[in-house]
């Protein structure tokens, strides 16, 4: 990993990305480019989903990571689903079962036909 470049991809983001914007959202054509970063990200290259619950060999470790970028959008929800496996042994608001950990024990992925990976 550290022989991959933090530099931000400019030529990129200004022949591919910014056309489909303006395309998109016609204002983007006005919108002008200042600064950028680039920067790694966590991410599960088994099936870019997070990864849930118990460590099959280790008691009382649990598991809530491998968002592939996007755990933001799903921390509300992930830390409701973790309290209820702590507090109830299952999910109970949202069953989230297809993300826990055994999935990767059993070469279960799950994949997602909207994440690009």
């Amino acid at each position: 990993m550290d022989d991959q470049p933090l530099q931000p991809d400019y030529d990129s983001f200004e022949s591919h990305l910014w056309p489909a914007l303006a395309h998109r959202i016609p204002a983007f054509e006005q919108a002008k480019l200042e600064r950028a970063w680039a920067g790694y990200f966590e991410m599960n290259t088994f099936d870019h989903n997070a990864i849930l619950g118990p460590a099959p060999s280790f008691e009382n470790l649990l598991f809530m990571n491998g968002f592939s970028g996007h755990g933001i959008q799903q921390a509300p929800v992930i830390g409701r689903a973790m309290a209820e496996l702590i507090l109830l042994g299952r999910f109970d608001t949202l069953d989230l079962s297809d993300l826990l950990f055994t999935r990767i024990t059993e070469n279960r992925p799950l994949r997602e036909a909207i994440v690009i990976g």
